[in-house]
């Protein structure tokens, strides 16, 4: 029995260690989640977007009269005596004072609208800023996750080219003994192997400086476990198909949270100009108060004196503007000058906007056509190293011209490897243009 325990205990262990092993792993799905939800960056200016809303209410609280409630409470003496000299008499007189005062601006020129306007588009603009914060952590994140895939891949091809070519000197190294190879050859494949050790060492360095990149990106603690999820990937892969270029450019005007701030701009200037004028207008304020007063020392009651003392009041306050010496003047002036800065920038923007759309669209198009050179490429070198492998085997060939064969197939293996990702990291950037978000196949995800 204790045997049963002790064994369903060690495999719910192993179960439990297992699955915290599985849950430690960071598939480009997790990295981009934890990146939109955890950068510094996009937080704080989440923290400006609630302070912006603030502000909104306050403004919209300006169109509601304000209550404002007052009391005092007094002492005074009062010396009393009479003209023969004698001695005066004091008394202690204490009053309590209570009051309700209110307040509303009833027209300022339509300044407070527009003020609620104004602050209505900045809360539009947080959220577009947001958005483009997020798409740039986006982007350098699956940059630098592809980085790390292609320098998992990488040293995997290394590490295969080291087992290759250990096994080719082992065969070389017979061929020695029996008198049918020379040392020159036996030393050309010894170094060879070494040089292959090398490689080995030098794309593993390259694996831990890639991971340890994508972990500071996503701004993770030093004492943070940071494991990466290598998927299995086949060396050919079938591409999306590229969007319409004139489509694209349509789509990234409309989608692109940096077109979306800058017409946001525009619209801004537009409303603080309007605010501007408003010193061209009368405003109207309305107010009104009630007060009372009630003294400890006098005959009535409080009630009774409260009701006598009662004191209402209300009046309006009419304020037209004659000469302010040229300040709203000057001020609509200068509005007028940032609306006119905000339209350039924004068609000036458009222009960038476009050249980068196309110039990443044609970059796309180039590495596409790359990536299916690399595959012809590949494929001739692989069967020109397997025929050279089978001369080789057969004495024919010697081992710097087999050499030479094996580096051509690694240069067309690399080489591919380097195209397959550059192709997919091209096409996701112009996803972004058409406003989606990144997405990869299904073998990018860590399996549940």
């Amino acid at each position: 029995m204790i045997h049963r325990l002790l064994s369903i205990f060690g495999t719910a262990v192993l179960s439990v260690a297992s699955l915290s092993a599985d849950t430690t792993q960071w598939d480009l799905n997790r990295c981009l989640s934890y990146a939109r939800e955890k950068n510094i960056s996009v937080r704080t200016l989440h923290l400006d977007k609630q302070s912006d809303e603030a502000a909104l209410e306050k403004a919209r609280a300006a169109r509601v009269p304000d209550l404002w409630a007052g009391t005092s409470y007094s002492l005074s003496k009062n010396n009393a005596g009479d003209f023969s000299g004698s001695a005066s008499t004091s008394s202690v007189s204490q009053r309590a004072q209570f009051s309700l005062s209110s307040g509303v601006t009833l027209f300022n020129g339509f300044k407070t609208r527009n003020d609620i306007t104004q602050k209505e588009l900045q809360i539009d603009m947080d959220n577009a800023a947001i958005e483009e914060n997020t798409q740039l952590i986006e982007v350098a994140v699956t940059q630098a996750y592809l980085q790390v895939l292609f320098a998992h891949e990488s040293h995997k091809n290394a590490e295969n080219n080291r087992e290759t070519t250990v096994k080719q000197f082992e065969y070389t190294q017979e061929r020695y003994n029996v008198g049918s190879a020379s040392v020159v050859e036996l030393e050309q494949m010894r170094s060879q192997v070494a040089r292959d050790e090398y490689e080995v060492i030098t794309a593993r360095n390259e694996i831990a400086q890639r991971i340890l990149e994508l972990k500071q990106l996503l701004e993770l603690t030093p004492v943070e476990t940071f494991t990466p999820y290598f998927p299995v990937l086949r060396d050919s892969i079938q591409l999306p198909e590229l969007p319409d270029k004139e489509v694209l450019f349509q789509k990234a005007l409309e989608n692109l949270p940096q077109v979306k701030k800058s017409k946001l701009a525009v619209e801004i200037a537009e409303t603080e100009k309007r605010k501007s004028t408003s010193g061209y207008y009368p405003t109207i304020n309305l107010s009104g108060s009630i007060s009372s007063h009630y003294t400890v020392d006098a005959s009535d009651g409080f009630s009774t004196q409260m009701e006598d003392n009662f004191s209402p009041s209300a009046g309006v306050q009419l304020s037209v503007p004659i000469t302010d010496n040229k300040q709203t003047k000057t001020a609509v002036t200068q509005s007028d000058i940032a609306v006119q800065k905000a339209i350039l920038h924004y068609e000036q923007l458009e222009k960038t906007v476009l050249m980068e759309v196309e110039k990443t669209y044609e970059n796309c198009v180039a590495v596409y056509n790359r990536y299916r050179a690399a595959i012809a490429q590949l494929k001739a070198a692989h069967t020109s190293y397997d025929l050279a492998q089978q001369q080789h085997a057969l004495g024919m060939l010697k081992p710097t011209e087999l050499l030479v064969q094996r580096d051509l197939y690694n240069d067309a293996l690399q080489e591919l490897t380097r195209a397959k990702y550059s192709a997919l990291l091209s096409y996701q950037l112009l996803t972004i243009y058409e406003g989606k978000h990144i997405s990869f196949p299904e073998e990018f995800s860590l399996k549940e």
